[in-house]
Parts: C-alpha cells; sequence; structure tokens
C-alpha cells in the first residue's frame, strides 16, 4: 500500500494482514539465512547482501490487494472467458 491506492471499500483488515504477511516473510527469510549453505552465502555477500531479511522492504513489495468484480453472465460477452491459463508478472 506505500505508493498504491487502498480501495476505500476494503476494511482495515487488509492493512492488517499486509503487517502480518511481511512479518511472515521476514521470518522465512530468517530461516533461510540461518540455514543456507556457505557457498550460497559467500554468492549474496558478493551481491553486497549478508542476511536477505535485511532485503525486505515494505516499501517494495509485490504483495497486491486483488478485487475481481463480481460475474454477471448477462453483462458477458457471448464467449467470453472470465479468466483463463495464466502466470504472474515478475516471478
Amino acid at each position: 500500500f506505500p505508493r498504491g491506492r487502498y480501495p476505500e471499500e476494503v476494511s482495515d483488515r487488509a492493512r492488517v494482514l499486509f503487517h502480518q504477511m511481511l512479518e511472515l516473510g521476514r521470518e522465512l527469510l530468517q530461516w533461510i539465512d540461518e540455514h543456507m549453505d556457505a557457498a550460497t552465502r559467500e554468492q549474496l555477500r558478493t551481491n553486497n547482501v549478508t542476511r536477505l531479511a535485511e532485503t525486505l522492504d515494505p516499501t517494495n513489495t509485490m504483495m497486491r490487494i486483488l478485487r475481481y468484480p463480481p460475474y454477471d453472465p448477462e453483462l458477458a460477452a457471448p464467449g467470453a472467458t472470465r479468466a483463463s491459463a495464466h502466470e504472474d508478472i515478475n516471478l
């Protein structure tokens, strides 16, 4: 949310969830930091990263609120597909 718009119709629970997800991500990265092998740790150091958990930035995240409006078959074009096969971007 830091750089995006927060929809007025979305409750504040989404903000709470956002921060909970950030903390979960931080914990997971800390676990990885604690258990990664020496070769991986050295490769990170060559990229000026000492710990993955330190790279977590709440202002630059791919977490998003997605809102799909209710589907109304009366308004859909004949043969239209609401969602077809796709991949997430940037992954």
